[in-house]
């Protein structure tokens, strides 16, 4: 499995999209599962991650979502630290 970030970049720039368009069809064919993730998915990281972990599961990787959500917890948990601390509550 690849989780791959289009940025801008593919968006603005038509032979950058052609080449993402090829290598991606090459792994695809070569058996890799691609996951696409746009600034469009990170305005809500939830669901990026329930993405990766439903390919994780398909792919039989045992317990993949209950890893992946425990790691978006932490993250979420030392973002909100950073937060506070930034604003003077650590």
């Amino acid at each position: 499995m690849l989780v791959e970030y289009d940025g801008w970049q593919h968006e603005r720039d038509a032979w950058q999209r052609q080449r993402d368009h090829l290598r991606r069809e090459a792994l695809e064919a070569a058996g890799w599962l691609v996951i696409v993730v746009t600034s469009a998915d990170m305005r809500a990281p939830k669901s990026v991650a329930a993405r990766v972990a439903r390919a994780l599961t398909s792919r039989g990787y045992p317990n993949g979502s209950a890893e992946i959500w425990r790691t978006v917890h932490h993250a979420e948990h030392r973002a909100g630290a950073t937060r506070s601390k930034s604003r003077g509550g650590g």
